[in-house]
């Protein structure tokens, strides 16, 4: 009977041992991993939140360069220096008035046989 006690003992240690051994090292070693990934991941959500206050920035400024390229006063400026035009003097206006012959005409996509 001490016999197989010892016996049993002795295939614990064989391969009980080594295996929990070779269990807790690789716990360390995904702790290690993990952490690392951890870090990792933290480092790009910064580079993301920073890209992220740029793009916010860049686009706050582009909408503020189209309102004052919008503005009437840029228009007009543009138009004058860059294309030419002018307003016109009141010789040069002609009105055009609607008459009763004038209209609108009506339209239908009915096939004619």
């Amino acid at each position: 009977m001490n016999n197989r006690y010892y016996a049993s003992r002795s295939m614990f240690t064989y391969f009980i041992r080594p295996l929990l051994v070779g269990l807790l090292i690789t716990v360390c070693f995904l702790t290690v991993w993990l952490r690392s990934s951890i870090t990792s991941v933290e480092y790009r959500i910064g580079e993301l939140e920073e890209q992220k206050m740029q793009a916010m920035t860049e686009s706050k400024t582009l909408v503020a360069k189209r309102a004052e390229s919008l503005a009437i006063d840029s228009v007009e400026e543009v138009a004058v220096k860059k294309i030419g035009l002018d307003f016109p003097e009141r010789k040069r206006l002609y009105t055009v008035e609607e008459t009763e012959e004038s209209g609108t005409y009506g339209v239908s996509y009915r096939v004619r046989h």
